[in-house]
């Protein structure tokens, strides 16, 4: 029998991105397998490449993280796909962003064999999105987008009563097929500057892409606010084929300045809501933990936040907005509601990341157990995985950086040339998984 309390070595494939250049939450997440698991933890971080060296045999679990796009091969190489097709241990998938090319996603699911999934559609969904008959040994798991981050608590963040700006808001102009739940995301600003324009607040509210704020950046901004607009995240249609984002995009591709509302009424509406993700944002969280009162368009945000104890609720048609106004401008009682979702969200231990790691461990070591799966005797070091994941040479290098530099550049490009940097892409790509998967 296994013993439970002796440590699991395990390997985790991400996509950790550098402070202050993108939501911290990724960070946090990746950050808590490290911090909290009484595991032995080792991160990965790379884009499309397998390292020469790295034996993926010496370890017993592996996670692909969300932070990997597991469809095509940028994010996880056909190399790194065929290791862990054959690897042995317990494999753990942590997805998001599930409501787009399901079938695809579900045929990567299989065939790279995956023993769990962390999932963010709730449970009363899950049978809808990963039927048993398909997936009939696969232990389904909902989680959360994200948690309370310790590091937040460990900020001192003025009194609401010493912020200068009433009402903030940081979020981006999602594509339309994610449906009206995505588009609520825009909405909620435009529509809120319009009925608010004559009621003297003060305001710093934007979707544009390029006023988006990360890291401490992000946190200096929610510390100025005394509230902080926000809706639930996810999407309200669910694509299975594909078929309806390329839909979308090709229409959008020849009129580039359609209204979301027409382009729902021809594509989206008999697709919206037959699939339920609405959920709580981390987003929420972070307001929270720093003490910012948060003004929500009324939802269910996974069942945690209760309207008038933790936030003030806005009725998505502004019916209520008076009120929401005025409750704005009584800093009292917006203290009341931030010190009461403080005390009963941000210090309550079930939303934390280190209650969240606790339970992952106790479920992956009931899985492993059950499933039989092999210890092993001779696992990396620390010094010497950093040499293994080290080991690539220029042949390697070179391809990386020239695919990485014709993806991020290739909107930059005029359009008679992007069909010809697109089959130089791909041609380079079957080179390189040629080369790499017969190494």
């Amino acid at each position: 029998m296994h013993d439970l309390s002796k440590p699991l070595a395990i390997l985790i494939f991400c996509n950790k991105p550098k402070i202050n250049s993108d939501a911290s939450t990724i960070i946090d997440h990746i950050d808590a397998f490290v911090n909290y698991s009484r595991n032995n933890i080792y991160i990965y971080s790379n884009i499309g490449m397998y390292p020469g060296k790295l034996d993926i045999n010496r370890f017993e679990v592996i996670i692909v993280h969300y932070s990997i796009y597991l469809l095509g091969n940028f994010y996880l190489s056909e190399k790194s796909k065929k290791y862990i097709q054959k690897f042995k241990g317990l494999k753990i998938l942590f997805i998001q962003d599930e409501y787009r090319k399901i079938n695809d996603i579900h045929r990567e699911i299989k065939n790279l064999s995956f023993d769990m999934i962390y999932t963010c559609v709730p449970n009363s969904e899950i049978e809808k999105v990963y039927p048993v008959s398909l997936f009939p040994s696969m232990k389904k798991i909902n989680t959360l987008t994200g948690y309370i981050p310790e590091n937040l608590l460990m900020q001192n963040p003025p009194p609401i009563k010493d912020r200068k700006i009433d009402v903030g808001y940081r979020s981006r102009k999602v594509p339309f097929w994610l449906g009206s739940l995505g588009a609520e995301k825009y909405q909620i600003a435009d529509k809120f500057h319009a009925y608010t324009k004559n009621d003297r607040l003060v305001s710093d509210i934007s979707y544009d892409e390029k006023k988006r704020l990360y890291g401490f950046y992000w946190i200096d901004f929610v510390v100025s606010c005394k509230t902080m607009l926000g809706v639930e995240s996810g999407s309200s249609v669910f694509d299975f084929s594909g078929e309806i984002e390329k839909k979308v995009n090709r229409y959008k591709s020849c009129h580039p300045f359609e209204r979301f509302e027409k382009i729902h009424d021809f594509f989206l509406k008999n697709h919206e809501k037959k699939i339920i993700l609405n959920q709580i944002s981390p987003r929420c969280f972070e307001a929270i933990a720093l003490k910012t009162v948060l003004v929500l368009y009324e939802g269910n945000y996974s069942g945690i936040l209760i309207p008038w104890r933790h936030y003030i609720p806005l009725k998505k048609d502004f019916s209520n907005i008076e009120t929401v106004v005025n409750f704005i401008k009584s800093v009292d009682e917006l203290q009341i509601i931030s010190d009461r979702a403080y005390n009963e969200i941000a210090l309550n231990p079930i939303f934390s990341y280190q209650n969240f790691i606790e339970n992952f461990d106790n479920e992956i070591f009931n899985e492993f157990h059950r499933r039989k799966k092999n210890k092993i005797d001779f696992f990396y070091t620390k010094d010497n995985f950093i040499k293994a994941i080290d080991s690539y040479n220029f042949f390697e290098l070179f391809f990386k950086k020239i695919k990485i530099i014709i993806r991020l550049s290739f909107r930059f490009f005029p359009n008679f040339l992007k069909e010809p940097l697109k089959q130089l892409y791909f041609y380079l790509n079957e080179i390189y998984e040629k080369y790499s998967i017969t190494r």
